[in-house]
């Protein structure tokens, strides 16, 4: 089966050369980007959207309630940074990459994504890991890595970390962006995802929201939707919902970064092709919830729980605790605090969906790092609900 997946990485990285043409909507509004913007089409899109008809009789039938769901963007690995790859492995052929080196935490979703996909286009993957709250998809994602060949590295601290990145990029073999692919160009990947959302909402698959509910981390997801959005022509609005505390914070505020994010890939969006003209936004444009579930990264308290919780049975809908669900938790409080009463909403589902279950057991997590095996051998956080 790996064979036959890499044959056909081969062949998606053929397109860098114009052996075929970039399907994405984004080029189909722009066609100026299809000759300037590397892409590899592997991504199982347009991802799917629903009704979430059990849930708005149960907690508010004042509002229409809808799903998209990012999780069903691949089979190797589903979520948010499926899209982003796209653009960014490319990008990593582009300038004659071998390796691509990823950066999160111990259970990053990230890492993981990029451990699946970078070999489908005949890429190394290197990843950098660091401490964080043991959950049970930290171990899943550790094991998924594991079972794709991931070269993983594991450190005490960021700080040695970074030391580590650093030495890395001494060659020019190995690309690396910082975690969560949410640079200019990752970010093109949900540019591209707001125009998918366009085509859905011209087909009749569902009316325009007012808003649009989604985690937000390392901030690509949420700029780039904010983003295409504007370029679509729609009215839609996004509410971040913070997965990190403020405190860590690189720009000033999450706020801040999204603007500032959103202001960086319009700009080279237009520098590419002029007929990309959104005007900038400032850190005021930006919704950002201002709850913080759980109180901090990964960290799940009861009202997030019962609100993934309420997903998986009403719906069969699976979230977790680091992302999505502190989103899907925002917009239950705030659907029962009245604040959307009459409006249409979207959430925006960026956790995957499938059950790895039968790969990652044909992996023993001795073969992880000695220092890693702390995560397999100890209790996971209370109110784990993993996937």
């Amino acid at each position: 089966m790996f064979t036959k997946l890499f044959t056909k990485g081969l062949c998606m990285a053929a397109c860098l050369t114009g052996a075929c043409i970039a399907q994405r909507p984004i080029f189909d509004a722009y066609p100026g980007l299809k000759d300037k913007v590397a892409c590899v089409e592997f991504a199982d899109l347009p991802t799917p959207v629903m009704r979430l008809s059990a849930i708005e009789k149960t907690v508010n039938n004042s509002c229409e309630l809808y799903l998209k769901d990012d999780g069903k963007t691949g089979t190797r690995y589903g979520g948010n940074k499926v899209r982003k790859l796209e653009f960014l492995l490319a990008d990593a052929l582009k300038h004659g990459a071998k390796a691509v080196v990823a950066t999160g935490g111990a259970g990053s979703n990230y890492t993981t994504a990029v451990s699946a996909y970078a070999p489908l286009v005949g890429l190394k993957s290197i990843v950098l890991l660091k401490p964080q709250v043991n959950v049970s998809t930290l171990r899943s994602n550790l094991l998924l890595s594991t079972y794709y060949g991931a070269d993983i590295r594991y450190f005490k601290n960021g700080d040695a970390r970074n030391e580590a990145v650093l030495q890395l990029l001494d060659s020019c073999r190995n690309y690396y962006v910082l975690g969560g692919g949410s640079n200019e160009i990752g970010t093109i990947g949900y540019v591209n995802a707001a125009f998918e959302l366009k085509k859905q909402i011209d087909e009749g698959l569902i009316q325009e929201p007012d808003y649009i509910y989604v985690a937000c981390g390392s901030m690509g997801t949420a700029a780039g939707l904010m983003l295409g959005l504007k370029a679509a022509g729609l009215k839609t609005r996004v509410v971040c919902v913070p997965t990190i505390p403020q405190s860590f914070a690189y720009m000033g505020t999450w706020a801040k970064g999204v603007a500032i994010l959103y202001n960086q890939t319009s700009s080279f969006l237009h520098d590419l092709d002029e007929h990309f003209c959104v005007s900038d936004i400032i850190e005021s444009d930006v919704i950002m919830h201002d709850v913080l579930f759980g109180g901090g990264y990964v960290t799940v308290d009861q009202e997030e729980y019962e609100a993934i919780m309420m997903a998986r049975e009403l719906e069969d809908i699976k979230l977790e605790g680091t992302y999505a669900g502190k989103a899907f938790a925002a917009l239950m409080r705030d659907i029962r605090d009245g604040k959307l009463n009459g409006k249409k909403v979207l959430f925006w589902k960026t956790n995957s969906s499938a059950d790895y279950s039968a790969l990652t057991s044909t992996v023993n997590y001795k073969d992880l790092p000695q220092e890693l095996h702390v995560y397999f051998e100890t209790d996971v956080q209370p109110l784990d609900v993993g996937c």
